[in-house]
């Protein structure tokens, strides 16, 4: 049986580079895994051992109901399971079903399936994720994850992953929204896996969890006390006067499938009845109370995976009429089940929870850059603060979740001097833009000055022009005056 997990290896092989966080792993690595490897071992028990043993009192080869009641699904009865096992029922849940609502349990032959399918759903949003990032992180941090590297080398590869930051600032903002999509596209799949889930057990899964625990609390306070000794011999003494008779309920009305059993065993058959309940722990009985108006509690775990219940097979008689036949059938897989799913509950639950305050967290590092600058610090705690400060001050979003990936991906004593290369950068750009920027105002000085002395000269040139030419307009006047005389 441990060869069906040989598969897994590929899938559960270490990482070379981390290219998500810790949250988004447990979506498409640890839940997948987890789902894959439920479907594994609910399909190995269906093949490997015997899934359902069903039985009848009439003559009908066990094999024959085996075979038929797994293939057309076995039913339980609704109003059977607040009475007590053993006094009022054989078993949780079953009893005849005269005039009765019955409920068919058909989803066990599905459930490897369905648990396969949701391992896949879960892997998709990082398949999506993959196909998009196209190997950035691994082509930009590649070989820098080890500390212990030559001189030569790690400067090499450092200057490269400072060149690119530094060279491509702004020009990561949908890349980083991309990576914040998928992680809503993982919210969004749990959800409808939590929906798809409860659809598929007639809705009984939301309350699942809270339910068992609910039964579970209740055992350990004993709000539900143990069958008395009066309560015992009652019972006794009412079925030592009947015929000592096993009842398994039969649907039909024409017949009654029993067991009759010699009176001298009759003591030990009443006393099994009374003290034993299949659906409570051995050592406790839980039976009816005022404070669950005198019902019987049964394990929720028993009602969605019933342990036992019913299937009724029909053939020929002697004289050609249909006949119905009622058998009991145990599935033992429930009892894996019901585990896996109780695991299953806590699990969505809980990572729901955790990947709805990522999402938050998101939202509030792309409008806030204090966030973003807080995130980048627990990050790359052996750097600089002042350093990683100057650096969220000059990028956006996309530049901060580019630098945060690359931070996972590379040694922390490496990722300090990559740290403080690039502040040196964006120090170094930042003198040269103000340097420019004073060249540039020096520049306009000088033109302003020009374009000054350019039309105080002009205004001088006209005024000379001006007052040269005034003497010879009145000698030009005064020409003409003496001309006309």
């Amino acid at each position: 049986m441990l060869d069906i997990f040989s598969g897994l290896r590929l899938v559960v092989r270490r990482r070379v580079v981390n290219i998500d966080n810790a949250i988004f792993r447990c979506h498409w690595f640890f839940t997948s895994t987890l789902l894959v490897s439920f479907s594994l071992i609910i399909t190995a028990r269906q093949y490997v051992g015997q899934p359902i043993e069903c039985h009848s009192v009439d003559k009908i080869p066990d094999s024959l109901l085996n075979s038929y009641c797994w293939v057309q699904s076995t039913f339980n009865v609704p109003q059977a399971c607040n009475g007590q096992p053993g006094v009022d029922v054989p078993y949780p849940c079953i009893d005849n079903t005269r005039g009765r609502e019955i409920k068919v349990y058909a989803y066990y032959q599905w459930v490897g399936i369905v648990l396969f399918i949701q391992g896949l759903m879960f892997h998709l949003p990082y398949y999506l994720w993959k196909l998009w990032e196209n190997g950035l992180i691994k082509a930009i941090t590649g070989g820098l994850r080890v500390a212990v590297l030559n001189e030569h080398e790690r400067a090499k590869k450092k200057e490269i992953v400072v060149e690119y930051i530094h060279d491509h600032l702004g020009c990561h903002k949908r890349y980083a929204l991309k990576y914040f999509l998928c992680e809503f596209i993982c919210l969004i799949n749990l959800l409808g896996q939590l929906w798809a889930t409860n659809k598929f057990f007639d809705g009984q899964f939301m309350r699942y969890g809270l339910e068992v625990l609910q039964y579970s609390s209740s055992s350990i306070s004993g709000q539900f006390a143990p069958t008395t000794q009066a309560q015992i011999s009652s019972t006794t003494t009412r079925q030592q006067n009947q015929t000592a008779t096993l009842g398994v309920g039969l649907g039909g009305a024409s017949s009654r499938s029993s067991l009759t059993l010699p009176l001298d065993t009759q003591p030990q058959v009443n006393t099994l009845f009374n003290n034993y309940n299949p659906a409570a722990p051995l050592h406790h009985q839980k039976q009816s109370s005022s404070a669950n108006g005198g019902k019987q509690q049964v394990d929720p775990m028993t009602l969605i995976f019933p342990r036992m219940s019913k299937c009724r097979y029909h053939d020929f008689g002697s004289s050609g009429d249909i006949q119905a036949h009622d058998a009991l059938c145990i599935l033992p897989l429930n009892i894996i089940n019901e585990k896996i799913y109780i695991a299953l509950w806590f699990w969505f639950f809980i990572l729901a929870i955790l990947t709805l305050i990522v999402i938050i967290y998101r939202l509030f590092a792309i409008i806030s850059e204090n966030v973003r600058c807080k995130g980048l610090i627990s990050r790359c705690k052996l750097s600089s603060e002042r350093d990683i400060r100057l650096i969220c001050r000059h990028c956006d979003v996309g530049d901060w979740f580019l630098f945060y990936m690359i931070a996972e991906n590379v040694d922390p004593l490496i990722m300090r001097e990559i740290v403080a290369s690039i502040a040196i950068k964006i120090t170094n750009h930042l003198q040269l833009k103000e340097e420019l920027k004073a060249q540039l105002e020096q520049d306009a000085d000088r033109e302003k000055l020009r374009l000054l002395m350019d039309e105080q000269y002009r205004m001088e040139a006209a005024a000379a022009a001006a007052a040269t030419a005034e003497p010879i307009t009145s000698y030009l006047e005064n020409l003409s005056g003496n001309s006309n005389n």
